[in-house]
């Protein structure tokens, strides 16, 4: 080192030492998969209904740099961030013109670090992105407006099977029984005249829906008040399950129908129907 004051100078052999940043490889951060919690019991992962607050959060590692002092950019093609770091809340959009609806989740790691090139400190920076799309739901109403769909179209007599079933799904344990009492019903009667209420869901993962002693396992439920009026056909006696009723009779059924739906696949499933009537001449009239 040589320094030179006023005319004078002076130097000092070795007086420090200088240690250039290394060149060896930065190894950029390691970031696992978002994971999305909610807060209801059971909740499955990747989804939220309107309004919903879930913690988002994700696991991240790196050789060079302690996870606390890297930086974390969060971003969504929709809803709102509460908090930041590798731990924060998202609350999905409280309206949506449709649902369901998938909104994507963005995180970017950014690592910054230095390499030396030509001899010159040159700042870098990793930045690793990972996504996670959300589900959300209008879960009641998407559960109401199904099982309602269903009964109105199991109403009309001329609305085949197949559209009746549209909704259920195909590894729920319901949806065979319920296929078989809407032939049965099919065969034995013509339904004249209908009426098919509203009713309030209950949205409860991996719960039970209960109707007259009748327990089934269930995501969500709904009880809708119903009323058919049929005449049975003139062919009945010929159906592979006859009912029992002369040809040209009319059958009132009035009660309640309980409809439950299972969360699957990104979306609500139907999975059983089960019709309770306080009406005796009604428990021939099978859904």
């Amino acid at each position: 080192m040589v320094v030179t004051y006023a005319g004078t100078t002076a130097s000092l052999p070795a007086a420090f030492t200088y240690v250039a940043p290394s060149t060896g490889s930065n190894a950029p951060p390691t970031v696992g998969a978002i994971a999305t919690l909610g807060s209801r019991p059971n909740q499955p992962a990747g989804m939220a209904d309107l309004g919903e607050s879930l913690t988002l959060s994700v696991n991240v590692t790196d050789a060079e740099t302690a996870p606390s002092a890297l930086s974390y950019a969060w971003s969504a093609t929709a809803g709102t961030f509460s908090g930041d770091g590798r731990s924060l809340m998202w609350t999905a959009p409280a309206t949506l013109s449709t649902t369901p609806q998938t909104i994507t989740v963005t995180l970017t790691v950014v690592e910054p670090y230095v390499e030396v090139v030509n001899g010159q400190s040159v700042s870098r920076e990793h930045r690793i992105t990972r996504s996670r799309d959300v589900r959300v739901h209008n879960s009641a109403e998407e559960v109401r407006a199904m099982a309602r769909q269903f009964l109105l179209d199991f109403s009309v007599s001329s609305v085949p099977v197949d559209t009746v079933m549209q909704n259920f799904s195909s590894t729920c344990g319901g949806a065979q029984s319920e296929r078989a009492d809407v032939e049965k019903n099919r065969c034995n009667y013509t339904i004249t005249d209908y009426t098919v209420g509203d009713g309030t869901p209950t949205v409860s993962f991996g719960g039970t829906c209960v109707l007259d002693n009748r327990v089934r396992n269930a995501d969500a439920c709904v009880v809708i008040p119903v009323r058919w009026v049929s005449t049975t056909n003139p062919g009945a006696m010929s159906c592979p399950v006859w009912e029992g009723l002369a040809p040209g009779t009319t059958t009132v059924a009035d009660g309640l129908d309980q409809v439950t739906a299972v969360y699957e696949g990104g979306r609500w499933r139907l999975c059983h129907s089960d019709f309770v009537s306080p009406n005796p001449s009604a428990h021939k009239f099978k859904k």
